[in-house]
This record gives structure tokens, sequence and C-alpha cells, in this order.
């Protein structure tokens, strides 16, 4: 599970379904809900979570995607397996753990030491506490 400590800059609602943005360094990252409590507002700081196995990883990306959330990731450490490696990865001061098949490791030629980018979608995103209560 990985967890980033970001604030939120604004919130969307239309129907109940709310789009939550967020900010960490300058990079804006969202989150959809359709459920919010209360505490939520703008200004907050917050912990999100991500699950590792939520994460597409893009090396070189070029073009357009579907994914709301893209993060600049440096990766730190990988620890292969027969089918599944998981990336150890850095996202500024916070690790980020990701994981991919070794078939795309391999593919992909992912390396050590190289820059990615860590793309995953809004609903994949959830806040797990209230920071600053």
């Amino acid at each position: 599970m990985n967890l980033i400590a970001l604030k939120i800059t604004k919130i969307l609602e239309n129907e109940g379904v709310h789009i939550v943005k967020f900010d960490k360094n300058g990079i804006e990252l969202s989150m959809i809900s359709l459920e919010l409590s209360d505490k939520i507002a703008v200004g907050k700081k917050v912990e999100i979570g991500i699950k590792s196995s939520h994460i597409a990883i893009g090396k070189n990306p070029v073009g357009e995607v579907s994914y709301s959330n893209r993060l600049p990731l440096v990766v730190k450490n990988i620890e292969k397996g027969k089918l599944l490696s998981v990336l150890n990865c850095s996202f500024f001061d916070v690790d980020i753990e990701v994981i991919i098949t070794t078939a795309s490791l391999e593919r992909m030629g992912i390396e050590v030491s190289q820059e990615v980018v860590g793309m995953f979608k809004a609903s994949e995103v959830f806040i797990k506490e209230i920071l600053d209560d």
C-alpha cells in the first residue's frame, strides 16, 4: 500500500459524484468518490492510499492516456520474481512501490536509477486519513 500526504486544492461535485484534487510539490493528483465526509474540505491535509498493483508504469510515455494521475518516479530497487516484480521507487520524499509483471519489466528494459512515470486512475485513490483534523 502506498501512502502520500498532500493537500486538498479543489472539490468538484455533480449528482453525488465528487472529484477531489490534491497537490504534492506542484504535481496534481485526483480522486473520484461517491461518498465524501463533511470533514473533507479544500485546504485540509490528508493521506491518500493507492494499491501497489493499481499503478501502471510508463517509460518515455507519448500521447494522451485516460489515467488522470501521473507521478514522476525514479526506480531505486527492483525485486525480480518469476511472474511478478516489485519496483521500489521514489516520488520526491515518498517511497512508492509498484507491482508489475516480470514480462513487462523485461519488455520495457526497466533498470535501477531510471526515471519512469507511475500512472493510476482517480477511481483507484482513497483518503486514508485526515492529517490536520
